[in-house]
């Protein structure tokens, strides 16, 4: 009788790993030689940020060198881990990149506001509640945005068929947040007129696309999906948000205030 493939359900094994004996489908053997949990073994599934022997500071740049020097192999051999570490790893992570930001924005602010005369104490005051204020801000809405993320694509995962498992996908949308350290840098950009701005946008649509990639890579390797619907799945967020921002316009513009014409007024 055929052999099924263990991952992939519904591939018939064409082949065996070398160093397991496990079947191996025509997907499998697409990735290498090796069987998805022996090269998670070899070639490293495990998180950085989840290796207690080492500091976390050792492990938070570890994990952002990872992610980012081999995000496809990590997230497709990505081994069971802490949907906690995850969340804690990207409020750490948005937490330094918004305290840049926020830092550099003020910097400047008070800069211009004292070469120009102004720079009163009420204006300290306020940049310094705007960083108070704005810091959280940015760190729950980075945690709701990447949640949310993992939900719906845990769901498009279940529809497709997919071995849904909305830890994994929590663990992917937050590790692969890792990519964000670019945005560290942009704020510095920013200040450049016009390319700032067009770089910045660049930026934001790759983050955007190193996500999505990384969830299809969790797809094909962790959830048993072929790569068409391990890709359907991935862009299924995306999709959604578009549209709700396409909602949202429309809605602005059908409904949204109109100019009311005032009489005129002589003096």
């Amino acid at each position: 009788m055929t052999e099924a493939c263990p991952v992939h359900p519904g591939q018939v094994a064409l082949d065996s790993c070398p160093k397991c004996r496990a079947p191996m489908c025509a997907y499998c053997q697409g990735e290498g030689d090796l069987c998805p949990s022996c090269r998670a073994r070899d070639e490293g599934g495990l998180v950085p940020w989840e290796d207690s022997s080492r500091t976390w500071p050792a492990r938070f740049f570890m994990t952002i060198a990872a992610v980012t020097k081999r995000s496809g192999v990590l997230f497709h051999q990505l081994e069971p881990g802490s949907g906690g570490m995850a969340v804690a790893f990207t409020a750490l992570l948005h937490a330094l990149i918004a305290l840049v930001g926020l830092s550099l924005i003020t910097i400047v602010t008070l800069i211009i506001e004292g070469l120009s005369g102004g720079g009163d104490e009420r204006l300290i005051w306020t940049m310094l509640l705007a960083m108070v204020l704005g810091l959280p801000t940015i760190v729950v809405s980075a945690l709701v945005g990447y949640s949310l993320w993992a939900v719906v694509h845990h769901l498009a995962v279940s529809v497709l068929g997919g071995q849904a498992n909305l830890v994994a996908s929590l663990r992917t949308t937050s590790y692969a947040s890792a990519i964000g350290w670019l945005w560290a840098i942009v704020p510095f950009v920013m200040l450049v007129p016009l390319a700032g701005w067009v770089l910045g946008a660049c930026a934001m649509i790759f983050h955007v696309l190193f996500i999505t990639f990384a969830l299809i890579s969790l797809g094909v390797g962790r959830l048993g999906m072929r790569p068409g619907p391990a890709r359907v799945a991935a862009f299924v967020p995306v999709a959604l948000y578009l549209l709700l921002c396409l909602a949202y316009f429309l809605l602005v513009w059908k409904f949204g205030p109109t100019p009311v014409d005032s009489p005129d007024v002589y003096y």
